[in-house]
């Protein structure tokens, strides 16, 4: 069985890869951020064998085919977050890459709703645990333990001490300033 930790840019999906990192679990890419997945490639069966018993980062999964079969080879961490705080943060992250900030963030975070009722409904057929970023900030001792539980059930066991570990005080709101802050 492989985890895919799913969810829209901002979401927390880097936080959780690093605290199933911490926790012992092999992690398909590079800390911090864990990006390996080709964007947009389609999923096979085979690429979910290959890191079978570990844990894979897949963004933007509405925009992503998936083989038949899949979801008997892989659950989903489904990482949710506040849409406005979430689109705040992709704010953010326009203008640093492109010096561009959207003109209307309300308007990004409605659009962010659609994006993710596209997405959960692409991911309908996975088994999928959902963990919301506000509470793996506020409370990552509790959020640690919900994950080792429900993955335990896959055969999945993880170290809820050191995933609490990775994980930095600091607010669920998206923050002024660099990146660095949030990684």
């Amino acid at each position: 069985m492989t985890i895919l930790v799913c969810g829209l840019g901002r979401c927390g999906s880097s936080l959780m890869m690093q605290m199933l990192s911490a926790g012992g679990l092999q992690c398909a890419g590079r800390y911090p951020m864990f990006e390996n997945m080709p964007a947009g490639a389609p999923i096979t069966i085979a690429m979910l064998e290959e890191l079978a018993g570990g844990a894979a980062k897949l963004l933007n999964p509405h925009m992503i085919t998936f083989e038949p079969g899949c979801e008997d080879k892989a659950v989903v961490l489904w990482m949710d977050r506040n849409a406005q705080q979430q689109a705040l943060s992709q704010a953010k992250i326009c203008r640093m890459l492109y010096s561009a900030y959207p003109a209307d963030v309300r308007a990004f975070a409605k659009h962010l709703g659609k994006e993710r009722q596209a997405a959960l409904g692409n991911l309908s057929r996975f088994t999928q645990q959902a963990i919301w970023f506000d509470g793996l900030i506020n409370d990552p001792v509790r959020s640690a333990v919900a994950v080792a539980n429900w993955l335990s059930g896959f055969g999945f066991c993880l170290d809820v001490e050191k995933m609490v570990q990775a994980v930095r005080p600091r607010s669920a709101k998206c923050l002024d300033g660099f990146l660095e802050d949030e990684l």
